[in-house]
């Protein structure tokens, strides 16, 4: 899907549409849970356009907005379409931006698009309010070190992560990270040559 037509689509999502669309709509009856189903439908029929187009209705008329949001993200993650869900999950965050869960999902968007710096930012929020949850480290220590150059930095998040999570599922990235990057693993300085010193 290209490029063009996902920033068709969002202009789609503005509003761009005029008083023509709201004089024909024939939905203006229908509830929001009914709408979200309609879009559910469309979903599973692989129609991914009409599933957003159902679901937002379904948002503006009042159906919960962070569900309705986890599955807009679930419709273009499933479609590979990273900058749309990138920009369901940030308008999302505009008015919820506590909700950290989101806003992880939001950094690892941030990776998917190349946005490395963005997702760097959104991690250290999500930590900032969830400083025990390991993932967060991990994700942060992989993308300072494979994407950002900043080893200092992957360094201490992974130290952080198996700390919190000794047994976690990526405890061997993590150890051979800092098996290559710990300063115990530095070239020892060099001796000082015999006579340089001063005699006793």
């Amino acid at each position: 899907m290209t490029r063009t037509f996902i920033l068709l689509t969002l202009a789609s999502f503005l509003g761009a549409c005029g008083g023509r669309q709201s004089a024909t709509n024939p939905m203006q009856t229908v509830t929001p849970d009914e709408l979200f189903a309609r879009g559910q439908r469309a979903r599973a029929a692989g129609d991914t356009t009409r599933a957003e187009q159902y679901i937002l209705a379904a948002v503006d008329r009042g159906y919960p907005s962070r569900a309705g949001t986890v599955a807009l993200l679930e419709i273009c993650i499933e479609s590979d379409r990273y900058d749309t869900a990138l920009h369901h999950g940030r308008r999302f965050l505009l008015e919820r931006p506590d909700d950290w869960q989101l806003r992880y999902v939001v950094a690892t968007l941030h990776v998917a698009v190349g946005e490395h710096s963005r997702a760097r930012a959104q991690l250290e929020r999500v930590i900032e309010d969830q400083p025990s949850w390991p993932d967060a480290h991990f994700l942060l220590a992989t993308v300072a070190a494979e994407r950002l150059d900043r080893p200092r930095l992957a360094r201490v998040s992974f130290q952080r992560y198996l700390a919190l999570a000794p047994d976690g599922d990526h405890d061997d990235e993590a150890l051979r990270f800092l098996a290559r990057h710990d300063n115990r693993t530095r070239r020892p300085r060099r001796a000082r040559r015999p006579g340089r010193g001063r005699l006793p």
